[in-house]
């Protein structure tokens, strides 16, 4: 546009007194949330937050159950048919016994 037009002083008053934006009415937001959810293009946080809970229990028990799997397996076994080696001191009555 030119700047050759200038409007008369009271009209260029009138224009710089409106105001710069509109406030939209209160409940606009309410009906296009209300909107999109009907269409399924927005979901509900709860339903985000129930996922994320689920996970989180999951790797729980996940965990535990390692845990317990490797304490049951970790430990040291004695095998029946394993050899027994016994030391005994000629100078005392004390034997001590090693498995291996």
């Amino acid at each position: 546009m030119s700047d050759d037009f200038e409007l008369p002083s009271h009209q260029r008053d009138a224009l710089d007194a409106l105001p710069r934006e509109a406030v939209p009415p209160a409940d606009v937001e309410e009906r296009t949330v209300r909107a999109l959810r009907a269409r399924g293009l927005l979901r509900t946080t709860t339903s985000h937050t129930v996922r994320w809970a689920a996970a989180a229990a999951a790797a729980v028990l996940l965990f535990v159950a390692g845990f317990a799997a490797g304490r049951r397996t970790a430990g040291p076994k004695r095998d029946e048919a394993a050899p027994v080696r016994a030391a005994v001191q000629p100078d005392s009555a004390t034997r001590v016994v090693a498995w291996f």
